[in-house]
């Protein structure tokens, strides 16, 4: 009898710290990689990480719910003005799309291929993916086929991975690699403007050295890229490709000679402990005119007005904990919503994600929730 309740006392035991182990785990999501989208009205977030997790984060709740153990950590993508989002199961290569309202899957396809970026147009039509060797492929009703070849080897990349941006249901801006000149232009992967009808590029923005993050202001009229080499930062009119604004290491570009650029140095001082790495990660539209623009490694975001070369602002996002900043690969560990004037980012070392207000009228960024 005494050994049977031994028996039963060390069971319960071990049962406990089973658990224990089970809901430590389930609150430690999140790795050195998580991608990060953002839903239209900032009402939710979904992340995928290096640990095969598919997070659903509702941030008005302050509440997450764990999608899946096997996700793609790559996959991570909201649909943009819909409540549907998508990742990808990395066992069965499965993607889903999910209406977070009724929380069915409303769609899903098998690409052969595990996707290392990817986005979907609002009307479901089009669906766009990077491979590991960040070969573009464009789907149709769920169909994918090869739209653009990478450069042999993916020289330059370094894990990062190609950013998508949908534009009308039926383009998208693609950036990773600089700009190139290669004699077939499906041999570029700089930032493009491609028609997914006929899967040829309309525009090739030129000018960003090396690793490349595009992004479209909010309007429809601007692209902004920053880059890796030494923060170059372009806004181009997107119908047209003309380069309106071209800024260095934070400084406007005002003219040339034969020794190279000539920048306009009247600009506001950083803070004092801003970290002078001006290589850009990313570049994110937080309200209709203004856009922020990360550095690698630096707890800063710099505020910049569309059509306006000169930094604004800025702003601390903090270091307890700090932003994933620091990899390569981090470029789409960050969103914004432009409507709702929120910042979501990944952190560096711990898991979660941190959510930002910013105030059109003070321009200034306040942190409304660390998500854990």
């Amino acid at each position: 009898m005494l050994r049977n309740r031994k028996t039963i006392l060390l069971i319960s035991i071990l049962f406990i710290i089973l658990m224990g182990v089970y809901f430590y785990h389930d609150n430690q999501t999140g790795g050195n990689i998580m991608i990060t989208s953002l839903s239209s009205d900032a009402h939710y977030a979904i992340t995928t990480d290096d640990k095969d997790y598919a997070i659903l984060w509702d941030l008005q709740k302050h509440t997450k719910k764990i999608i899946s153990r096997d996700a793609d950590a790559y996959s991570a993508y909201w649909i943009k003005s819909t409540p549907y989002y998508m990742w990808q199961n990395w066992k069965t290569k499965i993607i889903y799309v999910t209406d977070v309202n009724s929380g069915q899957d409303i769609k899903t396809f098998h690409p052969n291929f595990i996707v290392f970026g990817q986005a979907m147009s609002a009307d479901l039509k089009y669906n766009v993916a990077s491979d590991i060797d960040w070969n573009i492929w464009v789907g149709k009703d769920s169909v994918l086929k090869k739209m653009s070849r990478n450069y042999d080897d993916a020289n330059g990349f370094y894990n990062k991975l190609i950013n998508f941006t949908m534009v009308d249901n039926d383009k998208v801006l693609t950036s990773g690699l600089a700009s190139g000149n290669a004699d077939d232009s499906k041999d570029r992967t700089g930032v493009f403007l491609w028609d997914l009808n006929t899967s040829k590029p309309i525009h090739d923005y030129i000018g960003n050295i090396v690793q490349t993050f595009a992004v479209i202001s909010p309007d429809g009229k601007y692209v902004v890229a920053g880059d890796m080499d030494v923060g170059n930062l372009f806004v181009w009119d997107l119908k047209t490709g003309k380069q309106k604004i071209y800024v260095a290491a934070n400084q406007p570009v005002i003219g040339y000679t034969k020794d190279g650029i000539i920048t306009d140095p009247h600009t506001i001082k950083p803070p004092t402990d801003y970290y002078r790495n001006y290589n850009i990660i990313s570049v994110q539209y937080i309200d209709a005119e203004h856009y922020l623009v990360f550095n690698h490694q630096s707890h800063y975001t710099i505020l910049y007005q569309t059509l306006n070369p000169k930094p604004l602002k800025y702003l601390d996002v903090g270091t307890d904990p700090w932003p994933a900043t620091f990899n390569q690969e981090r470029d789409q560990s960050m969103d914004t919503s432009p409507s709702a004037h929120i910042l979501v980012m990944a952190k560096d070392q711990e898991p979660g994600i941190m959510v930002y207000h910013y105030d059109p009228k003070k321009q200034t960024l306040e942190k409304v929730w660390d998500g854990r």
